[in-house]
């Protein structure tokens, strides 16, 4: 069985993110995302731009599905994050974001069989299980 290549650009990126932000009830992504100037995807991160501030997101691990634990190192100030506006399947501390996504049936039978951010582009490698 063949893989499926899943490539996302930056400025493919930027709109997701900006549509998911703008339909989103949680108002820290928001605050966040409202002010983006700038991303870029190189060498397994995704660095963004916000006013004159610069942060990063940068992959730990991924789970062998689609659902599961994806873990980042980040440096995004979460002092400024009120903690009861993050939803449950997030977790997030100084140094780390994750991000835990329930299964369902489609997404606990699609594997990750590489994850990576290079060039510009993050690129999702899919099987089944």
């Amino acid at each position: 069985m063949k893989n499926t290549v899943l490539e996302i650009d930056s400025e493919i990126a930027k709109e997701l993110l900006l549509v998911l932000v703008k339909n989103s009830k949680f108002h820290f992504l928001k605050r966040i995302f409202d002010h983006i100037s700038d991303i870029k995807f190189d060498n397994n991160e995704i660095r963004f731009k916000v006013l004159m501030f610069k942060y990063f997101l940068k992959i730990k691990t991924y789970p062998k599905t689609l659902s599961g634990k994806y873990e980042f190192l980040h440096n995004i100030p979460t002092k400024m994050i009120k903690k009861d506006e993050i939803p449950d399947f997030i977790e997030l501390d100084e140094k780390k974001l994750v991000i835990d996504f329930p299964p369902n049936p489609i997404t606990k039978n699609i594997s990750i069989d590489e994850l990576k951010i290079e060039n510009g582009k993050l690129v999702l490698i899919l099987g089944l299980v």
